[in-house]
């Protein structure tokens, strides 16, 4: 099931050094094909990596929500699309000096997403971190 999202995500508005320790934080969590990690910012919920990607394709229905973290969206290919191929996870680049993918969901939308992957989907697991900067921990 595809929901219809608009695109008016929440933003996610950290300095660089914050982006910096958030990005190598996440890039050293183990990379699991199957597992959508959602990140409460308290009054919102951000996701990254690959993740994200899969996320504004499927629910957003366009990449215009996505950012970048920490660098530069990857290089496009010759038709116009993000080299990195969205999945449910992963670091969202092929190397360490592109920018970590991001996208942004309000309360609602981080509600329909969960019943489409958890109920819908099946094929999905889904963690939910609690936190800021570098210092996040698992709450469910």
């Amino acid at each position: 099931m595809v929901l219809e999202a608009k695109t008016d995500a929440p933003a996610l508005a950290l300095d660089s050094s914050s982006q910096a320790g958030f990005c190598k934080w996440f890039q050293s969590l183990p990379q699991d094909p199957q597992v959508v990690r959602f990140f409460d910012r308290k009054g919102f919920y951000s996701v990254h990596g690959d993740s994200a990607l899969f996320i504004a394709c499927d629910f957003y229905r366009t990449l215009a929500v996505v950012k970048y973290l920490g660098g530069p969206p990857p290089a496009s290919t010759p038709s116009g699309k993000a080299a990195a191929t969205p999945g449910p996870a992963g670091d969202g680049s092929s190397s360490g000096r592109t920018g970590l993918a991001s996208v942004t969901l309000n309360q609602s939308l981080f509600e329909s997403v969960l019943r489409v992957l958890l109920l819908e989907g099946g094929q999905h697991s889904v963690q939910l971190w609690e936190g800021a900067g570098a210092n996040w921990s698992l709450a469910r």
